[in-house]
């Protein structure tokens, strides 16, 4: 990784990248259900320390050249690992977000972290701008954080784009930007 984004720096200099790290597994590998290749049997947990120094060496790694996004699209993230291990932020699908997982997310933020809200579906229609902030705006309410800790949320997709159609992942990041506009506007 680190040879990448040197050879970036020479091609475009002065650009700063951002290195998004895709863990969708990550809860199941922590928890030990992933199956074996077989199938007959699971894989036995890693433990955290373990994961989050694998992890803590990637991100080390660009963390120089680059802003570092760990993405995992899966219930249960453990947000404060991805944070411990150096993410700048972290990227989820809002919508798999119980109370805890909320909590989790909202501590990282005020230390310091971004926070990736995918809070536009990417199995569906996206829904109007308004109607795509609520969630998030509730919870950030409940949470006790003000607006002024929104501009630590990024708005994106829930989850990768790879199974959508041109016309599909243009019509998702489109409900982003307009939903990004809205709250712009609100924090103005």
């Amino acid at each position: 990784m680190r040879d990448h984004l040197a050879a970036l720096a020479r091609l475009v200099p002065g650009a700063r990248w951002v290195l998004q790290v895709d863990e969708p597994a990550l809860p199941g590998v922590l928890g030990g259900v992933l199956p074996t290749a077989s199938g007959l049997g699971v894989l036995p947990a890693i433990e955290p320390d373990v994961v989050r120094a694998g992890l803590t060496e990637v991100l080390a790694a660009a963390a120089e050249r680059a802003t570092t996004v760990v993405h995992c699209c899966a219930p249960d993230v453990p947000v404060e690992l991805l944070r411990a291990a150096g993410a700048d932020a972290v990227s989820i699908d809002t919508s798999l977000l119980d109370r805890p997982g909320w909590e989790e997310l909202g501590a990282v933020v005020e230390r310091g972290a971004t926070a990736w809200a995918g809070i536009v579906p990417t199995d569906a229609t996206a829904p109007r701008p308004d109607d795509l902030l609520r969630p998030l705006l509730g919870a950030w309410e409940s949470l006790g954080l003000g607006d002024d800790r929104l501009d630590a949320a990024v708005l994106t997709p829930a989850c990768g784009l790879a199974g959508a159609t041109p016309r599909q992942a243009l019509d998702l990041q489109r409900a982003a930007v307009a939903a990004a506009d809205l709250l712009a506007e609100r924090l103005a």
